[in-house]
This record gives structure tokens, C-alpha cells and sequence, in this order.
């Protein structure tokens, strides 16, 4: 008797080197291997972004939306940063209170927090779990955000790699502002 199983996942989500495969063809007897690259989750401008930003071929079926928004703040000094971040935190939650900040690490978190804090109220979301208060916004690490959907998503790109950039910016499911 032979066995049939069905494999789903975007090997392009995989963080870890240890965890997981980079090349589903490795797998031995793998046999036919077919390609997903209809994105029905998230508005036609995320898909967008993410195909330029991502060298990827997403055919975007979901619902047309607003325009990724970036903000490049590298190059602003500490209270012009602090200002940029405020502002895109202020004019967004007032569009959904439940949008969510994903920042690289643990560590990211910390220094996010330390760094703008007084400009929202800010929550880690351990484990994923949201605090699910009013004006609070949750930050979760990358890791902490696979698997998961939120409606709008501000990316912190600080210090993250390709990988965890493209797996912050596909959480979003309406609206993506990438700092």
C-alpha cells in the first residue's frame, strides 16, 4: 500500500536553519510538487509590495485596499524619529484600534519600547497572545506572528533579515506600513 500526503506551507516563512525544509525537491519521493501563488488573504497592493519587494509572482485575488505606506526613518535623528513613529502609530489607530506592531526579536522589543515609549501605549503580546485592550497595541516578535492575521500591521524592518520582513509584511491582512 502506498501513502499519499499532502504538504501546505511557504517555505519562504522558515527562520530557523534547523527547522523545517528550504527546498520541498529534497524531500526523497517527493513525488509532484505544485505551486500556490494565488493570495486571496491579503488586499492587491500587500501582494503587491511584497512581489516587488520579494522578487515573488503572488497573484493578488483579494480585495482591492489602501496603499502600502514606508517610512524610511534611518536617516532622521532621535526626536524626528520619534515623531515619524508617532504619527504613523496616532493617524492609524485611529482607523482600527486592533492593529499590531512586529518588531525582529525579543531584544527589538525592549529597545522599541524604551526608545518610543510614551508615544502609545504599547503591550508585547507574549506567545501571540493579544492583551485585546482598548489603545493598547500589541508587539510581537516575528516569530511570534507566523501563523497569525491582524488587519492592519506597522512592520518595524529595523535589524530584520528578507525572510522575517516578508513574514512580518504577509500578516497584514488590510493595511501594511512598513518604518
Amino acid at each position: 500500500a502506498k501513502a499519499v500526503f499532502n504538504i501546505y506551507g511557504d517555505i519562504r516563512q522558515r527562520i530557523y536553519s534547523d527547522v523545517g525544509v528550504d527546498n520541498l525537491k529534497s524531500i526523497n519521493d517527493i513525488g509532484n510538487v505544485y505551486t500556490l501563488n494565488q493570495n486571496y488573504r491579503n488586499t492587491k497592493p500587500i501582494v503587491e509590495y511584497c512581489n516587488d519587494e520579494f522578487g515573488l509572482d503572488m497573484i493578488g485575488l483579494g480585495l482591492d485596499g489602501d496603499p502600502v505606506d514606508e517610512f524610511a526613518i534611518e536617516e532622521l535623528n532621535s526626536e524626528e524619529r520619534i515623531d515619524c513613529v508617532s504619527y504613523v502609530i496616532d493617524q492609524n489607530r485611529m482607523l482600527d484600534d486592533k492593529m499590531v506592531i512586529i518588531v525582529e526579536d525579543v531584544d527589538s522589543y525592549i529597545n522599541f519600547k524604551e526608545y518610543y515609549d510614551g508615544t502609545a501605549t504599547l503591550s508585547r503580546a507574549v506567545d501571540g497572545h493579544s492583551t485585546q485592550k482598548t489603545n493598547v497595541i500589541d508587539v510581537l516578535t516575528v516569530a511570534e506572528s507566523i501563523g497569525m492575521e491582524f488587519s492592519s500591521v506597522i512592520v518595524f524592518s529595523e535589524g530584520m533579515s528578507a525572510t522575517e520582513k516578508y513574514i512580518s509584511c504577509t500578516r497584514a491582512l488590510k493595511k501594511l506600513i512598513v518604518i
